[in-house]
């Protein structure tokens, strides 16, 4: 599918990126510019 995406966007020439994408923690980027907070060394567990 981002095989046929990409595709279409280079045919009607519209500028695109490819993007990765995964399951991550928003405080795995927070990180970089303050702390995370967390109860007993767990984040996000319900």
């Amino acid at each position: 599918m981002v095989k046929t995406v990409e595709e279409a966007a280079n045919t009607l020439q519209l500028p695109h990126k490819q993007m990765i994408s995964g399951a991550f923690h928003d405080a795995l980027f927070l990180a970089r510019v303050a702390p995370a907070a967390c109860r007993d060394d767990l984040c996000a567990v319900p």
